[in-house]
């Protein structure tokens, strides 16, 4: 629900943070910044809409199947507590609330080879979002903007599936031979595929370790294309959501939150990292 004010109340970027984190029960937000006065850009990005069911072999929901049908409507509705707790605030601050919403049209994980049904679904799911949130918006005076990962010219295949073998470019890594342990033999092949350089710290090799052996990846492999999924789109995150932007994620693994910290511009952008 918006946050209404009465004129003796003081208004400050500490009431608006405490506020947030008051929205959904497991929320966190990482560098926090001062936003009085200011217009606040936040992005999302949103995935397809999977059957419940596992990473690895879930399917998509399709017409006439409604979100409500999909494993994902927990985060959509997470999502939604938060943002609902903003406008009032940025109204009461003198700012504007632009809402950037990223549509995951590329690196969409699917089993098997997709069919011409798993592509129209993709289009399907884009416009239940888009009817879903642009009547959020409206009711929250919310200026919304929708996108896809393909409007953002973003270099990544369009389907994969978890059980695919690593590219060629990969297999042939003879850098990896320099290191002993899975994690850091990941931060080399995700480097050199996707043309990075993510640093070989305790803290990256944890993070990839804890990736790999989460029950819903199982493989090496897997967990390389999740990665390099994120990956493909992460630094487009901070030039989309211009100044002063917010990255706003919701995800159901943990884990998945550190996979920032991989792309320098998201290292001191404020992120809103929701568990749902």
């Amino acid at each position: 629900m918006e946050r209404q004010f009465n004129q003796n109340e003081t208004l400050n970027s500490e009431h608006f943070w405490s506020s947030l984190e008051k929205s959904w029960p497991d929320i966190t937000v990482v560098n926090k910044k001062d936003i009085l006065s200011q217009d606040l850009n936040i992005i999302i990005v949103l995935c397809p809409l999977y059957k419940p069911g596992n990473l690895s072999s879930a399917g998509f929901i399709k017409s006439p199947d409604k979100i409500e049908d999909s494993r994902l409507v927990g985060k959509l509705k997470a999502y939604k507590e938060v943002l609902s707790v903003i406008p009032g605030y940025v109204n009461a601050f003198g700012g504007n609330f632009v809402l950037n919403v990223v549509f995951s049209d590329k690196g969409v994980l699917l089993r098997g080879v997709p069919t011409v049904e798993d592509k129209q679904a993709l289009a399907y799911h884009y416009e239940l979002y888009s009817d879903d949130l642009y009547f959020f918006a409206r009711e929250h005076k919310i200026n919304l903007q929708m996108s896809k990962y393909s409007d953002h010219n973003v270099d990544f295949p369009e389907f994969v599936d978890l059980n695919d073998p690593l590219p060629n470019l990969v297999k042939n890594n003879q850098i990896v031979n320099k290191y002993p342990n899975l994690e850091s033999k990941m931060i080399a092949d995700l480097n050199l595929y996707m043309g990075l350089n993510i640093s070989y710290s305790k803290r990256n090799r944890h993070l990839i370790d804890r990736i790999i052996n989460m029950d819903q990846v199982g493989s090496y492999s897997a967990a390389f294309w999740l990665i390099a999924g994120y990956l493909a789109f992460d630094p487009k995150i901070a030039d989309i959501a211009g100044e002063n932007g917010i990255y706003m994620v919701a995800e159901r693994l943990e884990p998945l939150f550190g996979i920032a910290r991989f792309t320098e511009s998201l290292k001191n952008m404020t992120r809103v990292q929701i568990k749902a």
